[in-house]
């Protein structure tokens, strides 16, 4: 699989953008700060930003080289771009506020909510550690953008679920008014009370600005896919028609495959148009005698969404078994019609019930289901799903 099928050129263009980006903000910045375009210093800071988007790039292309290619944040230049752009927003935004109110923290959190905790630290590094190098920031105020990093990496663990997520900000406001306080007296060695003011409005604004982002990305994301997945669930969408073309059977048991997973995943309360369209395309690596990677590549290609992509990576556990209960539904919902096929329609619910019992069983028992997330009532209705609906046979 080369290089080019797993990156399609046109995403390349947001790599271009991010260059320009980087020159045009850090030259605003450096103007800004009093460096002209005849001073050495605006050339050197430059130079030093476009340095900064060659280890972006690197990051990223080195990373699509480990054990685990496909996963698609290595691939997403575009979200990329836009977390790089929102990134230098910010930082122009800190330039013109206090120095007591900054809105820096957001960066590592959105980015590390957006990717995950390691690209949000190195990203978040790049970033503000070349914002204050252009500002020519003290030491104690470059410290200060190392703290933010840390605080901001590890609190986006706590603001993914919901569970901990008042937590969540909750810490991220007590961290705030903690680092802030004890570098306010480490650069100025005094406090006033205006000072102290500003350090509480900064921590109640971050948790204000963040409620919102975590919203506004949520929702941008969902509807990308929401989009996407009713398109390549139209019937007359081209992979579904080279399917059929390929094998009226394999269309036929896909759409009984996406029938199933629909269903279950409304009575389970999961997304079901995502697990309708992991359904649909579980077994589109057949198309070329392939499995998971034939998949993924077909999912490269055609765009697919993320989370679906990361389902058809798991396609019958040969690479990775399922991780979310979207992809464990579609992964027993495979095993079952693929029972039913091999042994024929069942002639009664109870033939029904111990052939689904079998499978599912032995599937769990082998451990396929662990790192699924799927409870055990869960399993038992899906269970009790299958049996039922299977009379509408395949």
């Amino acid at each position: 699989m080369g290089r080019s099928k797993i990156i399609p050129p046109k995403k390349r263009y947001y790599m271009i953008l991010m260059f320009i980006t980087a020159v045009v903000f850090c030259g605003f910045l450096s103007f800004q700060n009093g460096n002209g375009l005849r001073s050495d210093r605006f050339y050197i800071y430059e130079a030093l930003c476009i340095f900064m988007c060659l280890l972006i790039v690197l990051l990223f292309e080195f990373a699509r080289n480990k054990k685990d290619p496909f996963d698609n944040v290595f691939r997403n230049y575009k979200h990329i771009y836009i977390l790089y752009l929102m990134g230098w927003v910010v930082c122009i935004a800190d330039y013109y506020l206090p120095r007591t109110l900054t809105p820096l923290i957001l960066i590592p959190i959105v980015i590390s909510l957006t990717l995950d905790v390691y690209f949000g630290f190195t990203l978040s590094t790049i970033l503000l550690l070349s914002y204050g190098l252009i500002c020519e920031a003290q030491g104690t105020r470059i410290i200060c953008y190392i703290f933010i990093i840390l605080i901001g990496t590890v609190l986006s663990s706590s603001l993914k679920s919901k569970e901990n997520r008042i937590w969540g900000f909750i810490c991220l406001f007590c961290s705030d008014v903690i680092m802030l306080s004890i570098f306010q007296y480490l650069e100025f060695s005094s406090y006033t009370i205006a000072e102290i003011m500003r350090i509480f409005e900064n921590a109640i604004l971050a948790v204000i600005l963040l409620i919102p982002a975590l919203f506004l990305i949520r929702k941008l994301i969902l509807d990308y896919e929401q989009t996407k997945l009713l398109r390549i669930l139209d019937v007359r969408y081209v992979l579904i028609k080279d399917m059929k073309k390929y094998s009226e059977i394999l269309y036929l048991e896909s759409l009984f495959t996406a029938r199933l997973c629909k269903g279950i995943a409304v009575e389970l309360g999961y997304d079901p148009m995502l697990t309708q369209a992991a359904g649909m395309y579980y077994r589109i690596g057949e198309m070329s005698e392939g499995g998971a990677k034939e998949a993924v590549r077909l999912g490269i290609q055609y765009d697919f969404p993320m989370r679906l992509m990361n389902i058809l990576y798991e396609y019958r556990g040969e690479l990775r078994k399922p991780t979310t209960p979207s992809s464990a539904i579609a992964f027993l919902v495979y095993y079952i019609v693929k029972t039913v096929r091999r042994q024929g329609r069942p002639e009664s619910k109870m033939d029904r019930t111990v052939s689904v019992h079998k499978v599912m069983n032995e599937l769990s028992n082998a451990g396929f289901l662990e790192q699924s997330g799927l409870s055990v009532s869960q399993f038992v209705k899906i269970r009790d799903y299958l049996v039922f609906h299977l009379e509408e046979g395949v």
